[in-house]
């Protein structure tokens, strides 16, 4: 009997000891417990505290960038007043006119705002008499020659010009030197039909700023203007183009023959209209009038004058210039390439051959006129002298 006793006695002391252990377990888990509480209690509220921080930078931030823009909106105000009173000053301390005396007109660049200034200052009344637009065409002058580097400052002038009477133009060619008006006259020819284009034609004539008219009347003639082509047909290189375009020439073809027999020279535009019209005989005489104009005037002269009439000199067999090109043409392909191709079409060997078939063949070359080439040999066609 004692034996269950003793088992019950150490059944219950073991059950002791295990709720003893429970208890201590029980006791660690509630501190573990109360520490992560003060720990996750702390994160939250140090999490807090920089959410707040942050929110008070931010909010500082703003204030002052606001506090920025206010004062830049100060410094401006004050920049913009400062600039006012300082436009205020120049505009009214030293006289625009005075600034364009002292400089050199044509390499200074004039600052647009000089000339607002200037033509606010100067710019003729609505209505302005005509001893009104002569004084301001007077005073224009200087201001003109600024304008030529200045496209922007040109236009402005011109704004102001083509406000006024289109008489002040003649106050303005009645003024010019040195072609201070050029521009303007160039611009106002554009404007004008052939009726104003011949009226100040006529009245420029003699002067600078005729060009300006003259070039774009040309540039407008046409067959309705035959009375004022012939009668400049002598004297303009463009009234002849016109003239010969439209046929008027033809009315006077004996008289440019004539003339071009007496001077080549100033008309060499008009041998190809009257050359069917000379006989063998004339047309030997005329080329040899020419050859020896050429060797008078030696040098590069020279050289200029026999590339400038080869082609009329080749296309007539005149041998004596085919001679003289051979012989120069080492010289000829490095001064103007661009007349090779003239002198190949007449030459019986390659061009770089040229100069010495010429010196092998001098005094036997004569021109083929089936060919159309310079050969080597005697016959009918002898070489001229």
């Amino acid at each position: 009997m004692q034996y269950p006793v003793m088992l019950i006695l150490v059944s219950v002391l073991f059950l002791q000891g295990c709720v003893c252990g429970m208890k201590e377990e029980m006791k660690t888990l509630q501190k573990e417990n109360i520490s992560l509480r003060e720990t996750l209690a702390k994160k939250e509220t140090e999490s807090a505290l920089a959410k707040k921080d942050l929110e008070m930078q931010l909010a500082l931030l703003k204030k002052d960038a606001e506090m920025e823009k206010q004062l830049s909106a100060v410094r401006m105000k004050a920049l913009e007043k400062d600039i006012s009173e300082k436009d205020a000053k120049l505009k009214n301390s030293v006289s625009a006119d005075l600034v364009f005396q002292s400089c050199d007109s044509y390499n200074y660049q004039l600052p647009t705002v000089l000339l607002d200034i200037w033509l606010n200052k100067n710019k003729p009344p609505k209505n302005a008499s005509k001893s009104e637009l002569g004084a301001f065409a007077v005073k224009l002058l200087p201001i003109a020659r600024y304008c030529h580097n200045s496209p922007v400052n040109q236009q402005k002038l011109l704004s102001v010009i083509f406000e006024l009477p289109e008489s002040f133009l003649d106050d303005l060619i009645a003024v010019d030197t040195g072609s201070a008006f050029s521009f303007v006259f160039d611009k106002a020819a554009q404007r004008m039909d052939k009726a104003a284009l011949k009226r100040y034609y006529r009245i420029t004539e003699g002067k600078g700023v005729h060009w300006a008219f003259a070039n774009r009347l040309w540039m407008l003639a046409d067959e309705k203007d035959k009375e004022w082509i012939m009668q400049c047909f002598w004297t303009n290189n463009i009234a002849r183009q016109k003239a010969i375009k439209y046929g008027f020439h033809k009315e006077i073809l004996p008289e440019i023959k004539k003339r071009v027999m007496e001077n080549y020279r100033q008309y060499p535009d008009l041998l190809a209209v009257v050359e069917p019209l000379f006989t063998p005989e004339e047309k030997e005489t005329l080329l040899k009038k020419i050859w020896e104009s050429n060797q008078k005037s030696g040098g590069s002269g020279n050289l200029w004058n026999l590339l400038n009439t080869a082609h009329l000199f080749l296309e007539n067999g005149y041998v004596p210039a085919f001679v003289q090109i051979g012989l120069l043409s080492p010289y000829l392909r490095q001064y103007d390439p661009s007349k090779i191709s003239v002198f190949v079409k007449y030459s019986p060997v390659p061009f770089d051959d040229l100069q010495d078939w010429v010196l092998k063949n001098y005094g036997n070359i004569v021109f083929d006129g089936k060919t159309k080439k310079f050969i080597a040999g005697r016959g009918k066609d002898a070489p001229r002298k």
